[in-house]
């Protein structure tokens, strides 16, 4: 299904909108491999450039206890929202449509560690999530019409204060430089 997603997003969201896929399944099989992946990707490059394997493993640590609370925290306050827009809220899609297009912004941001010159990576991943996002939104959100591009908005709007707020949260925890 995320394959389906990934190469015709109308049709893998439309599909995902008429499975029967539960939140479980969606953070054990989708959000936490995808931690997994990226923050070991984030070890490694930050040993790597940096040398130092403790820094390697704050900013490791950093990383995937952030993205890990964010997308759950995001998915729960956005389906929260849903309902101020008039609409029908169900986790298991909203928790997915926040976990897949985060997923970019992810593997780009870890990637880019390897290429520490080469910030667009990570504006890249962004411009992917944001369409994958809107695309999903339009889909899987059952809210009036025209609500969709204000939902959106605001959408994308509490996701990165949620974001931000575990960003300055555990790069203070850690002993890391805020990146916002």
């Amino acid at each position: 299904m995320y394959l389906t997603i990934l190469l015709s997003p109308n049709k893998g969201w439309k599909k995902l909108k008429n499975s029967p896929l539960e939140v479980k399944s969606t953070v054990l099989y989708f959000i936490l491999p995808l931690i997994l992946i990226t923050t070991i990707i984030t070890f490694v490059a930050t040993k790597y450039y940096q040398g130092d394997e403790s820094l390697a493993m704050r900013n490791a640590s950093y990383f995937a206890l952030k993205w890990f609370l964010s997308i759950l925290l995001s998915g729960w306050a956005i389906n929260k929202l849903i309902s101020a827009f008039k609409g029908n809220r169900e986790i298991r899609r909203t928790l997915i449509l926040v976990a897949f297009p985060s997923s970019f912004l992810l593997l780009f941001s870890s990637i880019a560690l390897f290429f520490p010159n080469v910030n667009h990576l990570m504006a890249l991943g962004l411009v992917i999530g944001l369409i994958y996002f809107f695309i999903g939104v339009k889909i899987l959100v059952v809210i009036p019409k025209e609500r969709v591009a204000g939902f959106f908005v605001t959408s994308l709007l509490l996701f990165f204060i949620i974001t931000s707020f575990f960003e300055v949260l555990f790069a203070i925890i850690f002993e890391l430089p805020i990146q916002i």
